[in-house]
Formats: structure tokens, sequence, C-alpha cells
């Protein structure tokens, strides 16, 4: 039977493994986003920052939780491990997959509330057309008085 301190190392080295499928999970929904919604080099730059961040602070926790704060080479070698086997089983297809059927749900979404609101377009476009023709005829009405009031000044001169 293995020992409480074999038993113990094993068990951080498969947190270690499980905390590198975690990152990879992360970032992988972090690109799924950016694939969704584009975004400027600026806000890549950010959040990648940020996830080096969560990165860093998963690394800590595991770190001082489960092994009193003391570096483990394999524990870094654990997390390499679990990209490399998320990356195997997953790699892009995910990535690829996601980012489509978000994409064609948006789609979807976007002409059913088209759809919705098409009533109210339609509304909206006859309202401006009716609000343009009474200004047309509000403009036409100031023109013709202001010509009756010049024949009427230049009869009275």
């Amino acid at each position: 039977m293995m020992s409480a301190q074999i038993l113990a190392e094993i068990r951080f080295l498969l947190s270690s493994v499980t905390i590198g499928v975690l990152l990879s999970v992360i970032y992988d929904g972090v690109r799924i986003i950016r694939r969704v919604i584009p975004h400027h080099k600026g806000m890549v730059a950010l959040e990648d920052l940020l996830f080096w961040l969560v990165t860093l602070f998963l690394m800590f926790f595991c770190l001082y939780d489960m092994n009193d704060g003391v570096f483990r080479w394999y524990s870094a070698a654990g997390v390499l491990i679990g990209i490399r086997i998320y990356k195997k089983i997953f790699g892009e297809h995910l990535v690829e997959l996601m980012s489509t059927v978000i994409n064609k749900a948006l789609d979807v979404v976007g002409k059913v509330l088209l759809w919705l609101l098409s009533p109210l377009i339609l509304l909206k476009k006859k309202l401006t057309k009716l609000k343009d023709l009474v200004k047309l005829n509000i403009i036409k009405r100031i023109s013709r008085n202001r010509d009756m009031e010049k024949n009427y000044d230049s009869q009275n001169l």
C-alpha cells in the first residue's frame, strides 16, 4: 500500500493536470468570445493579461493550498500535461464549433427580432414619410403666403 505522502503527491499532480485543463477551457472560452464579438487589439491584450493573472492566481492557490507553497517541478509539468491533453482531445475543433454555433444562434435571434420588430420599423418609415409630407406642405403654404404678401405689398404701393 502507498504511503500517505505519495498519495498526497499524486493528488497534487492530478490537481495540476486539472488546472491545466481548466486553464485551456477558460482560454478557449475567451477565444470563442473573440470570434463571436470582434475585438480591438487593446482589448485582446487586456483579456490576455487578465487570463494570465487568473493563471497566476490558480497556480499560486494550488501551490499554497495543496503543497504548503513549495514549488514542485512536476506541478508545472502537470499543468502542461493538462493543457496538452485538452488540446489533443478537443483541439481547434471545439473553438470552431462553438463559435459557429453561437454565431448561427445569434443570426437566428437577430432574424426573429427583425421579424418581430418589422411592424414597428414599417410604422416608423410611414410616420417619417408622413412627417416629410406635412413638412413639405407647411413649406409650400409659407412660400405661397409670402408670395401673396409680396403681391399685396406691390399692389398697395
